[in-house]
């Protein structure tokens, strides 16, 4: 199983990608400097940047860090979540299983490398947790998928069945 975790940014957007578990491949995203960073600019340079790493790499998932507000920063969580949302457009369709999960999901024990910014370990721990919950939920592993409920929930799936209603693993509760 191949997994691609994305932590969405205005300036930075961290990735990485997971085989098996291994990390693969992880690098940050900047778009060139300017003098203020728009949504316009960011996406203009995140989502052909994205599309290539998805080209090269054919993640069968992925994980993308989900825009909250707690009570801060409320200026930026708009911008950011227009951000977020068009990431995981890209990859549904790509046709790629995507779950959408909050900053205190990325429970997975990740050791970190001295080379990783912040934006690419918090890219890599998304990608462990789906990585985990898939393998757990391929396996019958019950008492691993109670701790992780909340994850299944947040899956989205593209492509409906030929009825036009999703299978009922692909139900996003």
């Amino acid at each position: 199983m191949r997994v691609l975790g994305v932590d969405p940014g205005l300036v930075h957007c961290g990735w990485a990608v997971l085989e098996d578990g291994k990390t693969i491949a992880v690098g940050t995203l900047v778009p060139p400097a300017v003098e203020k960073h728009t949504i316009n600019t960011t996406l203009a340079y995140l989502i052909p940047e994205l599309d290539k790493i998805v080209g090269q790499y054919f993640p069968t998932a992925a994980a993308v860090e989900q825009v909250a507000w707690y009570g801060t920063r409320k200026r930026i969580t708009l911008p950011l979540s227009h951000v977020a949302g068009a990431i995981v457009g890209l990859l549904l369709a790509r046709g790629i299983t995507t779950y959408l999960l909050l900053a205190n999901m990325k429970t997975a024990k990740v050791r970190r490398r001295k080379a990783w910014d912040e934006h690419q370990y918090d890219a890599v721990v998304l990608a462990k947790v789906i990585h985990d919950y898939n393998v757990a939920e391929d396996a019958g592993d019950n008492s691993y998928l109670q701790k992780r409920s909340a994850v299944g929930q947040r899956r989205i799936i593209a492509r409906p069945n030929a009825h036009g209603k999703r299978s009922k693993r692909d139900r996003a509760g």
